[in-house]
């Protein structure tokens, strides 16, 4: 059993090093290159950025790039194999606390084979470290409830583990504050079994053990304005106004550009997140099997019910800022902190269900086991990296992009903004860091102000529109073409006539081309 899982395991870390195997320069287009650039900024100036509030995994990268002097790139390439091991190693601890007996521990191994975190491998590289060490807190959380505190090696194992955790994600952070903090109501409960005894009992567990982390993560945060300000004025702006649009606007927006229906997006969801549905059908199913034998699972498995919990809070945190969207921030990366735990319920609720099968039916459930886990590694696989199976690009970088881009920074004209179409800045950043882009006002982050407008402005006419009266730089990517024709069809901001008129009008000039990257010069100002 245990060289079997080591085999798999090795497979998944062989996939994940795809990119490396492949030989490209750089791997993630969205938030990834941002991250590189911000751990330059760490190794050139020796200090953590003041704008960086989840420097963990920022402060590792930058290390093993000093000690082993190894690009960042390259690190960052190989931390991905690195965590998807980290993930197997942390989820048996816990589950050998929580599940006891070996047949389930097994099965919540096999299941943590699957390759859960899809493109979040490559793309938010602060998130997934977060949610692999999010099995680590919850265990000396776990350990922390479960023993006498006057053995002070358990609190003292979990005030560091808590310590830590708020230097990672915080929206991780605040996910697993306000499940713990239901999971110690209710186990106080559970224990006391009526609120008047919980309320006596809660004061020797000496909750300031709890409040620690939690007075700790609001200093940290408060003391990094622009993250402070600008999320504070998100929740204000939601109190007063509400939500101008929430993330189910912006998915109903998204898959209404694409003129789908309910069936598209049915089939889409199944070739992303298909292991996902999966893994949530069997959790769901097992919440509903823990209900019924309820009373029995409290005595022999109390962890277990803590976990079912913890999945329902969670998921709870997840579906509120859906429809409410208090803070922007993504459907996926919540949907994450609830799944670690995932593998850990599907085993015992496998093994529980296997248990109570009719004669006629045992012969049969291995194979259903065994289904689900082919399915959903394959799901698991094929949607780790883009496709056009999947309607995603590519997220390569090539050498060719970065020798492109750096040439186009240093001698633009920097009177003369540009204009990207995806990822400009994140470029700059990754280069050079941001340590110069204080300097640079001519790139900014993307807004309203800083995009080209949709459709060039064109408006429909031969040539661009002059009325738009800009002038300004385009780096256009063999990416961007493959992004908005090749992908969607031209259904979203720019399709195939866009491009075609940059080809053929007089106000274009093509400034740099080296296959790769096309940067051009847009001058309505004549």
């Amino acid at each position: 059993m245990a060289l079997g899982f080591c085999l798999v395991i090795l497979g998944n870390v062989l996939l994940l090093f795809m990119p490396l195997i492949r030989g490209y320069a750089f791997y993630g287009r969205w938030d990834t290159p941002m991250h590189a650039g911000w751990i330059k900024d760490m190794l050139f100036t020796h200090h953590v950025p003041d704008f960086l509030i989840y420097p963990v995994s920022h402060t590792l990268i930058a290390t093993i790039s000093t000690v082993l002097n190894v690009d960042v790139f390259t690190v960052i390439d190989f931390m991905m194999p690195f965590f998807a091991i980290m993930f197997a190693l942390f989820i048996y601890p816990l589950a050998k606390m929580v599940l006891h007996e070996k047949t389930k521990i097994y099965l919540a191994l096999l299941f943590a084979t699957v390759l859960l975190f899809s493109y979040t491998s490559y793309q938010v590289l602060a998130n997934y470290f977060a949610n692999v060490y999010t099995l680590l807190f919850i265990y000396a959380f776990f350990s922390f409830l479960a023993y006498d505190i006057s053995k002070p090696s358990r609190g003292i194992l979990f005030f560091i583990i808590s310590i830590t955790m708020v230097l990672f994600h915080p929206v991780t952070t605040v996910t697993l504050i306000i499940s713990c903090s239901v999971i110690f109501a209710s186990y106080q409960y559970i224990h006391a079994r009526d609120f008047k005894s919980a309320a006596r009992n809660m004061v020797f567990l000496r909750p300031v053990v709890l409040l620690a982390p939690i007075i700790l993560f609001i200093s940290w945060i408060s003391a990094h304005s622009y993250f402070w300000e600008k999320n504070s004025l998100e929740v204000v702006s939601w109190i007063v106004n509400g939500s101008q649009e929430t993330s189910a606007d912006q998915a109903g927006s998204f898959f209404g550009s694409l003129n789908f229906n309910v069936i598209d997006i049915f089939e889409l969801s199944v070739k992303l997140y298909g292991h996902v549905i999966l893994f949530l059908i069997c959790v769901a199913m097992g919440l509903v099997f823990t209900i019924r034998f309820f009373n029995s699972y409290l005595e022999r498995y109390p962890f277990v019910i803590l976990l079912d919990i913890y999945f329902i809070t969670t998921l709870t945190v997840l579906f509120v800022n859906f429809f409410l969207t208090i803070i922007n921030f993504g459907f996926w990366r919540l949907l994450l902190v609830s799944m670690v735990i995932a593998p850990i319920l599907i085993g015992f609720f496998m093994d529980e269900f296997y248990r109570n099968l009719k004669s006629k039916m045992v012969n049969y459930f291995p194979l259903v086991i065994a289904t689900i886990i082919i399915v959903s590694t394959c799901i698991g696989i094929f949607s780790t990296y883009p496709s056009p199976y999947t309607m995603q690009a590519n997220h390569q970088v090539t050498e060719h992009e970065i020798v492109g881009m750096k040439w186009y920074y240093e001698l633009k004209d920097t009177d003369i903004p540009d204009k990207p179409l995806r990822m400009d800045y994140r470029y700059y950043v990754m280069i050079f860091g941001t340590r110069f882009t204080k300097d640079r006002e001519d790139i900014s982050f993307s807004s309203s102000e800083s995009q080209i407008p949709d459709h060039f402005g064109n408006m429909g006419n031969a040539t661009i529109d002059r009325s738009r009266n800009f002038n300004t730089y385009v780096p256009l990517s063999k990416y961007d073409h493959v992004y908005y024709i090749g992908l969607y069809g031209g259904n979203r901001e720019f399709n195939s006539n866009d491009f075609q008129v940059l080809e053929v009008s007089p106000t274009v000039l093509d400034v740099y081309n080296n296959g790769e990257l096309n940067v051009l010069l847009i001058d309505l100002t004549n």
